[in-house]
């Protein structure tokens, strides 16, 4: 189950978790989190060094296809949505 993308969208759905746009502040802050979590995973040993530009490609993807269904979503006062 996808998570939130905005507070309006969490309260709506009575959704606990915190919202995307609540976690990150946009795309270079999700990126920043992305590069360091794929940098843990390949240290676990859950991703080979190799697939490290793989799996930030498949994340920025992900932000933008997310990002790109923002028009859905009634802007929220203080995000940039």
């Amino acid at each position: 189950m996808p998570f939130p993308w905005n507070e309006d969208e969490r309260k709506e759905h009575e959704d606990p978790r915190r919202s995307i746009m609540a976690r990150f502040s946009g795309q270079a802050d999700y990126m920043r989190a992305a590069d360091k979590e794929i940098g843990r995973q390949i240290a676990a040993g859950f991703l080979l060094a190799d697939e490290r530009q793989w799996a930030r490609e498949s994340l920025l993807a992900n932000w933008v296809r997310v990002d790109s269904l923002s028009f859905l979503w009634p802007k929220v006062e203080g995000t940039s949505k």
